[in-house]
């Protein structure tokens, strides 16, 4: 998005750009033939500004602020494929979308909760006040072509586009719709002034409700898949640097409008992103009215194969009772392994589009109900996906268990080195993993003495990282581990690797001991333990051998109760760049380190997140 000086602009330049909602879709991806630059010509174009009129600082701006076409989905111009006043529309695996003169349409296909085709269900979508026909400009034409079959054996062949700009939607204000990242279609308000924004009303009519969310998104209620619009993100692009605004969806004047609502103060004429999308949800159950509250989701996990969900069930699920011969909810045959007892732990396969259960089994691993009551003593604790699609699964007993992408084969399940409790997974390849858990007895063989890091086992548990490397049968085997604790007791450990994959981070929750007992402080936040728990969190190099040192060792608490309240909630850590990694949990520290600000008002001493 372009920078803009804050000084007086001509109106020509004052421009701002809103996304309304976006649709996964899993339609065949092509790429758009745009340049960068192409693009920022063409969303400057339909508001009369001429792109030559710009510096590369400005053009800089644009490019590294607005998602451009890419390589997911196209517009197909209507040849009869369409209802017939419908100009432009888009099919995808929910339905389709369709581009009309004055509206836009959503068709939806609805499943009942056994996957059966109920029907179709469309809504409206309108822009009260607006322009009563608007001017319809295809821009970034495909490469790639198609055609339909009519019944007389006739083809049709629509022209194919990558993005549709509809002009004067309002006075000086489009709707531009393109292609954007991973499978989504983007609406972008393309304001001339960016107080306008406020004139922009959208009127959804054909949906069961309309209900906004405390976190500022809204959502379509329909008759068994609901759309939510959410609001990732919302900024300005001030100096070329994006500043936040926090924007979220309220209530028009009726009960069916969606309207914008900014709370910070904008910059009129720099430009503003909002930039929602919309998103499907689905039950983990098996609908079963005989035994409510049955399934429990603990991990999930993403590809381009589809969703990996798993979790703890209730009744033994077969395919006599569940699969194809069955109620059919599971759609498919078990792959591995059916469902023995009450009470196991299970994996799904659900497909991108989230209808679907494209492979499923039964792990064995779990506990039986305990007096009829719904009680998982073994829970599952970690999902991860090597880069080939097999699937590295973790149970809260210490076994690990590897599958085939489509869940029919198991490779291995165990307990390597005695882990008494896996928390956390971190896949380095398709042969190398990270494991972040809790051992209650020592493991010599494996921490060897005068390695560098933690070699020491205190207490009654203690944190362990160890990596993996599989082998040629497909057996875990230790390369090197560390212990990380003090001379009391741990109770969580949380891995992750960096993006680029060079480091591992750590977050582990700590029974504060005695400070000689933990590990020298390294480029400590915190070097002083304190409090009744502490959080020790840190940073070591990902390689084959161990490391000689951490490249950070820190604690991190106050003067009371940190990383893990009474009901032993979990401490845990998030990656977000390369260079840094958040630690989240709670915390009764009124004087937790480094805190500026307390989100929500949380008074001293309460457990904040």
């Amino acid at each position: 998005m372009m920078k803009l000086s804050q000084t007086a602009t001509p109106i020509s330049t004052r421009w701002i750009a809103l996304a309304l909602i976006a649709c996964v879709l899993t339609a065949p991806r092509v790429r758009s033939q745009e340049t960068p630059e192409q693009s920022a010509k063409s969303a400057l174009k339909s508001t009369g500004l001429d792109a030559a009129d710009l510096n590369p600082e400005q053009r800089r701006s644009i490019q590294n602020s607005i998602r451009n076409s890419t390589n997911q989905i196209w517009f197909e111009s209507n040849v009869g494929q369409f209802p017939r006043s419908a100009r432009y529309g888009f099919k995808t695996a929910f339905g389709e979308t369709l581009v009309y003169p004055d509206h836009l349409q959503l068709i939806s296909r609805q499943l009942d909760a056994n996957k059966q085709f109920k029907g179709l269900q469309t809504v409206d979508v309108r822009f009260t006040n607006s322009n009563p026909e608007w001017i319809i400009e295809p821009g970034g034409a495909s490469g790639t072509t198609g055609n339909y079959q009519l019944e007389n054996g006739n083809s049709i062949h629509p022209d194919i586009f990558t993005e549709i700009t509809l002009r004067n939607v309002y006075p000086g204000v489009d709707l531009r719709l393109y292609s954007a990242e991973k499978g989504m279609l983007e609406f972008d308000w393309i304001v001339g002034r960016a107080q306008d924004y406020e004139q922009i009303r959208i009127a959804v009519n054909g949906q069961d409700g309309l209900t906004f969310n405390d976190d500022g998104s809204a959502t379509l209620e329909l008759r068994h898949q609901n759309l939510a619009f959410q609001i990732p993100e919302s900024f300005q692009v001030i100096d070329g640097h994006k500043q936040h605004v926090v924007a979220r969806m309220t209530a028009g004047e009726s009960t069916h409008e969606i309207r914008y609502a900014i709370a910070d103060k904008l910059v009129a004429d720099q430009p503003l992103v909002i930039d929602p999308n919309v998103v499907w949800a689905t039950y983990f159950d098996l609908n079963d009215g005989a035994t409510p509250f049955d399934s429990y989701l603990y991990a999930v996990a993403i590809n381009a194969t589809g969703v990996y969900c798993m979790g703890w069930m209730v009744e033994i699920t077969t395919n006599a009772n569940f699969g194809p011969g069955g109620t059919n909810y599971m759609e498919v045959n078990a792959g591995f392994a059916q469902g023995t007892l009450g009470g196991q732990n299970y994996i799904y396969r659900i497909s991108s589009d989230g209808l679907h259960i494209t492979a499923w089994t039964s792990t064995g691993i779990g506990a039986p109900l305990i007096n009829g009551n719904q009680q998982n003593t073994t829970p599952p604790t970690e999902l991860e996906l090597f880069p080939d699609g097999r699937v590295l699964a973790s149970m809260s007993d210490g076994t690990l268990q590897v599958y085939s992408a489509d869940l029919a084969t198991q490779s291995f399940t165990g307990k390597p080195q005695a882990l008494s409790t896996i928390n956390s997974l971190a896949i380095v390849d398709n042969n190398s993993f990270y494991v972040g858990g809790l051992v209650t007895a020592g493991i010599p063989a494996l921490i060897p003495l005068g390695s560098g890091l933690d070699t020491t086992f205190a207490g009654t548990s203690e944190a362990i990282i160890v990596r993996y490397t599989l082998n040629g049968a497909g057996t875990p085997v230790a390369d090197w581990a560390t212990y990380i604790g003090g001379d009391n007791t741990e109770n969580f450990c949380a891995i992750s690797l960096t993006p680029d994959g060079s480091k591992l981070c750590f977050a582990v929750h700590s029974t504060t001991g005695t400070t000689a007992s933990y590990p020298a402080p390294v480029n400590a936040v915190d070097a002083t333990p304190t409090g009744t728990t502490i959080v020790l969190c840190g940073v070591i190099k990902q390689q084959a051998v161990k490391p000689a040192t951490f490249d950070v060792f820190s604690f991190l608490g106050g003067a009371t109760d940190d990383g893990l309240a009474a009901n032993k909630a979990a401490t845990c850590l998030v990656i977000s760049a390369n260079t840094g990694f958040y630690v989240a949990g709670n915390t009764s520290s009124a004087n937790f380190p480094g805190t500026t600000v307390v989100l929500g008002g949380a008074a001293a001493g309460a457990q904040t997140t």
